[in-house]
């Protein structure tokens, strides 16, 4: 796995860490008899931290995600997504998630699909599988008389995509007329 790298915020634009919710209610059944006709025959209870979750950090970064194809819908009506249909596929090769921008903060010009759409091939572990969905992919951050094109993930990477090589023109080619 590749060195920890120290990460910070780029703006408006906000990566995610672990998502940790609480743990799941474990039902109790009552023995049989004991229950009278108004009473519920289960109940649910808090399930016990193991000794794995006692010990995890507060927060955490997702899991890696070693290499995987995955579905993003595109905004066609940007200058970032001309060129492209309703939908293409990149590559996730990281555990980077940002959380999508606000109307007034920029522009999620891609974004993953809904988890049900979302995976194509390669591996995706359970947490981040979970948490990637509808998160961006491609955003535009206007500041000031400038603009950030940020990217979750290299669209070049390996020359493996060449689709998304468009993104990568879009973005040199069409970024300095707006």
């Amino acid at each position: 796995m590749p060195a920890r790298r120290e990460r910070r915020d780029k703006g408006d634009v906000k990566e995610e860490k672990k998502d940790k919710r609480e743990p799941e209610q474990t039902p109790v059944v009552k023995p049989e008899g004991r229950a009278s006709d108004s009473e519920s025959q289960t109940q649910t209870a808090p399930r016990e931290p193991g000794p794995d979750r006692t010990i995890e950090p507060k927060e955490e970064w997702p899991s890696f995600t070693p290499g995987a194809i995955v579905r993003v819908s595109v905004d066609r009506s940007h200058w970032l997504g001309f060129g492209y249909g309703e939908t293409t596929t990149v590559i996730v090769d990281s555990n980077r998630i940002f959380t999508p921008l606000r109307l007034d903060q920029g522009i999620n010009v891609a974004r993953y699909l809904p988890e049900d759409r979302l995976y194509s091939s390669g591996l995706i572990w359970d947490d981040a599988k979970k948490q990637l969905p509808n998160k961006a992919y491609l955003m535009y951050v206007p500041i000031g008389r400038g603009h950030v094109v940020a990217f979750a993930e290299d669209p070049g990477y390996r020359a493996f995509l060449e689709g998304l090589n468009l993104m990568i023109v879009n973005a040199i080619f069409f970024g300095p007329g707006h």
